[in-house]
């Protein structure tokens, strides 16, 4: 089942086991594109934070996600400054996700405010965001470039969270869009709640009955 809804605006242990059981809290992220059959290959900052940091190596099981719904258990066999390589020992589909996909459509807020509401968005199980220009809305985008640079900083926001909160699948950060071109796409999904203040508005409770 798909659903919308529209939110509001101005918003070291020397025990080795020990050791990777303690590290053992988040999920890692890996390009879909870079896995493979058997193996799954990890680069750039990710994998430094994996390797430099977490001081993982050759040997350590990993779990990596892939933000298309699957995890997979990692033995990392061969590591570089800033890559591993690592044989895949099973995989999970789905795992910590809702059973309906529910899109937040959202009119952009001041900075951090708009991070903190992608950050539990994703930890909450959102499965796509729209963020919305409004009439009276305090911020406006304009240019291609600032309009990529914004969403490319949601998606990083994103995928921490989904890592942070052991989801499998990555929220969809869509393009910017203004609130009349939201009304088009309505009819795309099952049920639809707009956040209201009005007198004859419904609870949450009410509405779960539709």
């Amino acid at each position: 089942m798909e659903k919308v809804i529209l939110g509001t605006a101005s918003f070291e242990s020397t025990d080795l086991s020990l050791h990777n059981k303690q590290k053992m809290i988040t999920n890692f992220y890996v390009n879909s594109e870079n896995v493979g059959k058997d193996n799954l290959k990890i680069m750039g900052e990710e994998a430094k934070h994996i390797l430099s940091v977490l001081r993982y190596g050759c040997g350590d099981v990993i779990d990596v996600v892939d933000g298309c719904g699957t995890k997979y258990a990692v033995l990392i066999e061969e590591v570089s400054r800033d890559f591993l390589e690592g044989r895949i020992l099973s995989r999970t589909q789905k795992e910590n996700e809702p059973n309906c996909h529910i899109t937040l459509a959202q009119a952009i807020c001041r900075k951090e405010r708009m991070d903190f509401l992608i950050e539990k968005a994703t930890e909450i199980g959102v499965f796509s965001i729209i963020p919305i220009l409004t009439e009276r809305g305090l911020i406006k985008v304009s240019g291609i470039s600032k309009e990529r640079k914004k969403i490319n900083r949601w998606i990083r926001l994103a995928i921490a969270s989904m890592k942070q909160s052991l989801r499998t699948v990555l929220p969809g950060i869509q393009d910017i869009i203004e609130f009349e071109q939201l009304l088009s796409k309505i009819k795309n999904y099952d049920l639809c709640l707009i956040a209201s203040l009005t007198k004859d508005s419904k609870s949450i409770k009410e509405c779960e009955q539709l």
